[in-house]
């Protein structure tokens, strides 16, 4: 399991770095899917399609990838 979390600012464009934290599986494997997960969140933003007047709910995100489920 990989857990990527990130905050957004009011235009949905990431702040700072995402923090991704991971489960199971082995090392290199896992620092492999750990760095794609990140990049496919940098890739996405800017997230300009989330509601402005809704900015406290989605300000802060926590994604879940299960590798093994993507296969």
């Amino acid at each position: 399991k990989i857990v990527v979390r990130f905050e957004l600012d009011p235009n949905g464009e990431v702040v700072g770095d995402p923090e991704v934290t991971s489960s199971g599986g082995d090392g290199s494997s896992l620092r492999a899917l750990e760095g794609g997960a990140r990049r496919a969140v940098m890739k996405s933003a800017p997230f300009d399609q989330l509601p402005k007047d809704k900015y406290d709910t989605w300000k802060v995100v926590e994604l879940s990838f299960y590798p093994g489920d993507m296969m």
